[in-house]
């Protein structure tokens, strides 16, 4: 398993082993892909006590209110092949929002559609969340393959051993033997 630099998700991209849709270049940095608010909420009505459909965009902002809750979706789906499992992370601009969000860690390899999930404001206050802020990150891992690790300790030995023979040979004279 080795998880995927930016090069490395870009490629696989390009290849679609990973496929988001609305997918934004700058949003890829380092070793994931910060993913943002979609249009589509599920609010927490605390008098009905019960979810109400909540449409988001430009000029309608996810509003919690003191201690709300909302099912939330993001706005990119996520496409991942066979070989491609993930996991998810909150960005710190939600937390720092006084935000917390509550998701699986993990989306499984194959994983179609948009991420899904749960936004608590743990502030006293009312506060909301814009369209398309960035609300949480995905870290990417090729799976293919296991790792074999008597294979890499065989070849770390052979690289050593080739730099100590190439060693040997650059500090030899002329008149030393290195095959004695």
């Amino acid at each position: 398993m080795i998880i995927l630099t930016k090069k490395l998700i870009l490629e696989y991209i390009d290849s679609e082993k990973i496929v988001i849709e609305n997918f934004v270049f700058k949003n890829v940095i380092k070793n994931f892909y910060y993913f943002r608010l979609g249009g589509k909420a599920l609010t927490w009505n605390m008098e009905k006590k019960t979810f109400e459909n909540t449409s988001i965009n430009e000029t309608t902002p996810l509003m919690l209110e003191a201690n709300g809750y909302a099912r939330i979706w993001s706005h990119e789906k996520v496409t991942t092949s066979n070989s491609v499992f993930c996991l998810l992370g909150q960005s710190s601009s939600v937390q720092n929002k006084g935000f917390r969000l509550n998701y699986s860690p993990s989306i499984d390899i194959g994983f179609k559609g948009y991420l899904e999930l749960g936004v608590e404001n743990l502030l006293n206050i009312p506060q909301e969340i814009n369209f398309l802020d960035v609300i949480g990150k995905i870290i990417f891992f090729d799976v293919s393959s296991s790792l074999n690790v008597d294979e890499m300790i065989d070849n770390y030995w052979i690289k050593i051993m080739r730099q100590r023979q190439i060693q040997q040979w650059s500090n030899a004279d002329d008149e030393t033997d290195l095959f004695e």
